[in-house]
């Protein structure tokens, strides 16, 4: 019988762990909130409509592909910054592309780097967002005027085998969708990356 409950204990501790998960992820949208203080966020306006998306801090810059071969044959590493479904309307998906290594890295300066809508760039801090317009079908939209500012590198951490730097940006663009209605989509974010010494 004990063992019986320690077992029920268990599942029932493994079952409210992801309902309050799932119930943070879901909480994570909002509309602004200049108040937070989150390490980790992007925030984002789509045809005036504001949203902050802050990450859990156990979550940081780890999710992503390795090894990839970047525009100047240096390795690097594909980060998942979100996909998300921000209302009814809008679903966002949105990656960053940097250096693997700290001998790369290092020598990267704040400055305007690539702003794709389907990751086709395959540069150092390029910063893909793709926009789907879910009132249409099909969803998809085609980016024009792109602007993308990283606006500061900093170091915060320090291991034996790896640094992690917080990137800080901004970036601009229109997105068309299949009827030819531009979407402005304006924003800034904050994320956590990590390079191998």
């Amino acid at each position: 019988m004990k063992l019986s409950n320690k077992i029920l204990s268990t599942i029932l501790s493994i079952f409210l762990s992801v309902s309050l998960f799932g119930c943070k992820t879901e909480d994570s949208i909002s509309p602004i909130n200049t108040s937070s203080s989150a390490k980790e966020f992007l925030e984002i306006t789509l045809s005036n409509k504001k949203f902050r998306l802050d990450f859990p801090s156990q979550f940081v810059g780890l999710s992503g592909f390795d090894n990839q071969n970047l525009c100047d044959n240096k390795k690097g590493f594909l980060l998942n910054v979100i996909d998300k479904n921000l209302d009814s309307r809008f679903e966002i998906s949105s990656d960053l592309l940097h250096y693997r290594n700290f001998v790369d890295l290092s020598k990267a300066v704040p400055g305007s780097y690539q702003l794709s809508a389907s990751g086709i760039s395959n540069c150092n801090f390029t910063f893909t967002l793709s926009v789907d317009d879910n009132s249409l079908s099909p969803s998809n939209t085609s980016l024009i005027n792109p602007m993308h500012q990283v606006t500061s590198i900093k170091q915060v951490q320090n291991s034996t085998s790896s640094y992690q730097y917080l990137i800080s940006g901004k970036f601009s663009g229109n997105y068309k969708n299949k009827n030819g209605a531009m979407i402005p989509v304006v924003g800034s974010y904050q994320k956590i990356i990590e390079v191998l010494k």
